[in-house]
């Protein structure tokens, strides 16, 4: 006589490779208050995040910021983009300017070819981004980014995150080869072999195994470990034993 395996679930956590990492979801970071001059920009965080199909990067100052205030000041924000790994260059380069209102334009990465305008995003009287497409980015799977805010012409100059790129990894885990043992009573010992890889730039942090018995709602933890943060791309096999229960 023989009993079923048990329902099994699989879940990665995506991990992380840099000190700033983040998901595919809203996340900020905090910057410090560095910048002494009182009429240029100081950037305290930054945001992003998705709104329907489009991203948004956003910077917060120390003090309400205006387009008048921004032309008046020879004053800009910039975003910057990394979405191929060689931290060398960059592809992309999102710009907020001034004037009677906040005007943002996606250029290369070097700045000189206009791609785009794109809209502004502003939540509210300290902050000032704006929205863009993957596709507007070269739909990558993930990318490397930070700020800079430039004032009096490029006298002062705050950059956020200070020591690290941000990273926005686009791209969910994804599981294959699993693979499912057989289960014989009365405690039968049920491997599960999987891989797993991801491409967004974070990487693959750790891994949980999950069972319930058929027809209950309640999941139990039977498996979990790390893979390790030097591989942006764990593709290698791992195997999990645990003792089953009917169902």
């Amino acid at each position: 006589m023989r009993r079923s395996a048990p329902l099994i679930a699989l879940a990665l956590v995506a991990g992380l490779i840099a000190p700033h990492p983040a998901l595919a979801n809203t996340y900020s970071s905090a910057d410090r208050r560095d910048i002494a001059d009182p009429s240029a920009l100081d950037i305290v965080s930054v945001r992003t995040g998705h709104r329907g199909d489009r991203l948004f990067h956003a910077a917060t100052m120390e003090a309400p910021i205006t387009p008048r205030g921004l032309r008046a000041n020879d004053s800009w924000v910039v975003f910057l983009f990394n979405t191929d790994a060689d931290r060398s260059d960059l592809e992309r380069r999102i710009y907020i300017l001034g004037g009677r209102r906040f005007r943002a334009f996606l250029t290369n990465g070097s700045g000189r070819s206009l791609l785009a305008r794109l809209d502004v995003y502003r939540p509210n009287r300290r902050t000032v981004g704006a929205f863009v497409t993957p596709s507007k980015l070269g739909r990558p799977t993930g990318y490397l980014w930070f700020v800079g805010a430039v004032s009096h012409g490029g006298d002062r100059v705050d950059l956020a995150p200070d020591d690290a790129w941000l990273i926005h990894d686009l791209t969910p885990p994804r599981i294959e080869a699993i693979a499912f043992g057989g289960a014989v009573v009365p405690a039968p010992t049920v491997p599960v072999r999987f891989e797993a890889t991801d491409t967004g730039f974070a990487g693959l942090a750790s891994w949980t195994v999950r069972t319930r018995v058929d027809g209950t709602l309640s999941w139990q933890d039977v498996g979990s470990g790390r893979f390790g943060l030097r591989p942006r791309v764990f593709a290698g096999s791992r195997t999990v034993n645990f003792v089953g229960t009917q169902g």
